[in-house]
């Protein structure tokens, strides 16, 4: 059942009993509630969410759930939802044995998740030593890390030139400056001494539009702010800023690293989320490509004996 949605696993449990003539299928359903009641309650809650497969790590947090629960009312979760189930259990123990319970029921469902993924041998007792328990812990630990991980780089914003620019200016001139107002402009005579009639108005620049792209200046630059919180001395302080073109390449790089990256980490957890024989099916299946097409058929006649 590795890899299928819990709330599947009761039925399929029922149709292996009917399939093995162990019991009829009028019987099965009391029959698969009957050995889940013991074995697994947790496959007998209701409204289990489709997402919540056998063998993950949302799994684990919610049979441990469940276990506790069942410590100190026997068969109470077969009657509860699972949102109804991770609301008692949100409650923290306030007793030394509510908490001797927590960390036996979370130990226990560990072993189970540890026996799925390899990280303990499989053993009857579950009697396993501490060393192998805090190995699987820490692998399950970095796992839940990796995946979080994942998830943050997915979510993460494009780095772009602009907003790494912002990010410098307000590391050097602090961050309550508005970096974006075009406020400096060149009152210098027009270059070549020749005035632009179709265009006499200066164009204006920003700090950040300095900080990018570094309008070069001529002998007859006269650079003056129009906004008094900007001066002109700000300018010369912008050499001592990190290149922001080679920061971006550096930045985007990384944020492409990390979405490959992240994009396996989430594609390897969910097919190792699959049950058993899809998992085979796309290590050991064979790939037969299909071309979608459209034929035609034209029907023509000619004269009698032509």
């Amino acid at each position: 059942f590795s890899g299928k949605p819990l709330g599947t696993i009761k039925q399929g449990l029922a149709d292996h009993l009917v399939q093995l003539n162990r019991v009829s299928p009028e019987l099965a359903p009391v029959a698969a509630h009957l050995l889940l009641a013991r074995a697994a309650p947790e496959l007998l809650v209701q409204n289990i969410p489709n997402d919540v497969s056998y063998g993950s790590t949302a799994w684990v947090a919610f049979k441990a759930a469940v276990a506790r629960i069942e410590t100190y009312s026997p068969g109470a979760t077969a009657g509860m939802t699972f949102s109804q189930v991770l609301a008692q259990d949100a409650k923290d123990p306030i007793t030394d044995f509510g908490h001797a319970i927590q960390d036996g029921t979370s130990r226990l469902a560990l072993i189970g998740w540890g026996k799925l993924h390899g990280t303990l041998p499989p053993r009857e007792d579950d009697d396993y030593p501490q060393a192998q328990i805090d190995q699987t812990k820490q692998a399950f630990k970095d796992k839940i890390a990796t995946l979080e991980t994942s998830l943050e780089h997915l979510t993460a914003k494009v780095p772009t030139q602009r907003e790494l620019a912002v990010e410098a200016l307000k590391k050097k001139f602090g961050v309550e400056l508005p970096y974006e107002l075009k406020c400096f402009r060149d009152n210098g005579p027009p270059r070549g001494g020749r005035i632009n009639h179709v265009n006499p108005t200066p164009p204006r620049y920003s700090m950040v539009d300095f900080y990018l792209s570094n309008p070069k200046l001529n002998g007859f630059s006269n650079w003056v702010s129009e906004d008094r919180r900007f001066s002109t001395r700000m300018l010369t302080q912008l050499s001592d800023r990190p290149d922001p073109i080679a920061e971006h390449k550096s930045r985007f790089a990384a944020y492409k690293d990390n979405i490959i990256g992240a994009h396996a980490t989430v594609i390897k957890n969910q097919i190792s989320r699959l049950p058993l024989e899809d998992r085979k099916n796309l290590e050991f299946g064979e790939i037969r490509v299909f071309v979608e097409g459209q034929v035609s058929k034209t029907k023509s006649v000619t004269p009698a004996g032509t």
